[in-house]
């Protein structure tokens, strides 16, 4: 099937210049709207989406503030609060290319914010794929320690430290770890005041999983050992969505040897969850 490449560009809110980034079909019979996490980008979707154009799906995604070609201090966001602004406006970005039933992708990070956007907003979307979902951390932080971050998070919000993530969790693929390695557009920063207010999310979604109300796949490898699938399993479990769990994978599925299996099982769910 034919398709083409576009880059996009506004503005948000307050100000920040936003890249974008589209995979189009002719008349797609659905359009997703991809929702990276903490300093990904949009770029590192490709393969996905070209398989998604194989499949009549069209492809839409954003660097969101802070990450990869947009504006912002990287890794800083105030609250989640402005996240779901930033995730409103991709929308609107997202219609004005197509009319097919939108179905949005979050990764990690954007999982969570995918999956919290659904529950805090009146949406019209067919379904949201949340893969490694940042429900939940796969290592836990001493209180004492979270405590004190919190507490100079409030004085110092932008300051900025290392993830701590290493390449080696994301992928078994060796091509797919060069490629991260080489690639300049990602980064490994989190600020306090966006760290705490993942975790506020998290709770708050664990404690109002009824209120997911649209179709949901979760998906997790059980072998990530950055974000938690048994939290995943239970969010679905409460929530009453569907839980897929890939044996042996780790944290980006979609970069992983079965990345091709991963990708052709959410396209077959988007399949049986039409608008």
């Amino acid at each position: 099937m034919n398709s083409f490449v576009e880059t996009h560009a506004w503005t948000t809110f307050d100000g920040l210049s936003i890249h974008g980034q589209s995979w189009q079909v002719e008349q797609p019979r659905a359009l997703i709207v991809i929702v990276h996490g903490t300093g990904d980008h949009i770029g590192r979707f490709e393969e996905l989406a070209r398989q998604a154009n194989a499949a009549g799906m069209s492809v839409f995604g954003a660097d969101f503030r802070g990450n990869g070609k947009s504006a912002g201090t990287r890794g800083y966001v105030k609250s989640f609060e402005v996240l779901l602004r930033d995730l409103e406006q991709l929308l609107q970005q997202a219609t004005r290319l197509s009319r097919a039933p939108v179905f949005l992708y979050g990764q990690s990070m954007g999982g969570l914010l995918s999956i919290y956007f659904t529950m805090k907003r009146n949406s019209d979307l067919a379904g949201v794929i949340a893969s490694s979902p940042a429900l939940g951390l796969a290592m836990k932080a001493p209180r004492w320690k979270l405590a004190i971050g919190r507490t100079l998070g409030k004085v110092i919000p932008k300051m900025s430290l290392p993830t701590g993530i290493k390449s080696q969790q994301l992928s078994q693929d060796p091509q797919r770890l060069e490629e991260f390695k080489n690639d300049r557009l990602r980064h490994r920063k989190m600020c306090a005041s966006t760290f705490f207010s993942m975790i506020d999310t998290m709770q708050w979604c664990e404690q109002n999983a009824d209120l997911l109300n649209v179709p949901t796949l979760i998906m997790h490898g059980d072998a990530d050992t950055i974000t938690c699938p048994e939290a995943s399993q239970t969010f679905a479990e409460r929530a009453g969505c569907q839980f897929k769990i890939w044996p042996g994978l780790l944290h980006e599925l979609h970069h992983e040897q079965e990345r091709s299996d991963v990708v052709q099982f959410a396209i077959d769910w988007m399949d049986k969850n039409p608008l």
